[in-house]
C-alpha cells in the first residue's frame, strides 16, 4: 500500500453511528410532525365544514328571510283577529261590552286593548278585518 500522505476513508454504504442515532429523533419529530399536522388539517376541515354551514345557512335566510317573515305576519295577524272575535264574542256574553246602534263594538274593544286597527287589519267603515 502506497501513502501518499492523505488518507482517504473507505466509502460506507451504510449509515454512520451519528447519523444512526439521529435517524430516530429525526423520524419521531417527523411522525410526531406529521400527527400533529394530520390533526390540524381534520380540524380545519371541520372549520371549513362549519363556515360553509353558516354560509349556506345566512344565504338561506337571506333570500328566506323575507317571505318567512310575511308568512309569520300573516298567521299572527289571522291568530290575533280570532282571538279578538273570540273574546268581544265572551265580552257581550258576560255583558261587559253594550251595543248601540251606531257604535262598533269590535273597534271599541281593540281601542280600549290599545290594539292598533290597522296593525291587526280591522276596518271601522267596513265593520271587518280585511
Amino acid at each position: 500500500m502506497q501513502s501518499t500522505g492523505s488518507h482517504k476513508r473507505p466509502a460506507q454504504h451504510g449509515p454512520t453511528e451519528d447519523a444512526a442515532f439521529q435517524r430516530p429523533k429525526q423520524r419521531s419529530r417527523a411522525n410526531k410532525m406529521s400527527s400533529d399536522e394530520i390533526k390540524l388539517h381534520k380540524e380545519l376541515r371541520e372549520w371549513d365544514y362549519r363556515l360553509d354551514r353558516l354560509q349556506r345557512y345566512e344565504k338561506y335566510r337571506q333570500a328566506q328571510g323575507e317571505m318567512e317573515l310575511e308568512n309569520l305576519v300573516t298567521k299572527w295577524r289571522a291568530i290575533a283577529q280570532n282571538v279578538a272575535e273570540d273574546l268581544l264574542s265572551l265580552a257581550r256574553n258576560r255583558g261587559d261590552i253594550s251595543q248601540e246602534e251606531d257604535d262598533d263594538e269590535m273597534a271599541h274593544m281593540l281601542t280600549l286593548l290599545r290594539v292598533d286597527l290597522d296593525l291587526i287589519r280591522y276596518s271601522r267603515e267596513t265593520g271587518d278585518f280585511y
